[in-house]
């Protein structure tokens, strides 16, 4: 897992890829420091799909549950170009 955590207030892009199919994006705001964050994730599947449980302490947006949705075509292409 790779962790990049902001390091000053602002408005910030989490994006959470699960093996090489799997996405989801949100957009954090964080009002105060987040130099102590700490994210948990808990993934689990039901039904065929793959869920995962957010909890933050910093930022009360993320705490939900969400399904990763397979990648797009545009997607795939943006992460080939990006470990070039």
């Amino acid at each position: 897992m790779e962790n990049a955590f902001p390091k000053e207030v602002g408005i910030y892009s989490l994006t959470i890829n699960y093996s090489s199919e799997l996405y989801n994006s949100e957009i954090v705001l964080y009002k105060m420091t987040p130099d102590l964050e700490k994210l948990t994730f808990d993934f689990y599947q039901d039904c065929g799909r793959i869920f995962c449980r957010i909890n933050s302490d910093y930022a009360p947006e993320l705490n939900k549950e969400i399904v990763l949705n397979k990648l797009s075509d545009e997607i795939k292409d943006i992460l080939k170009s990006r470990e070039k």
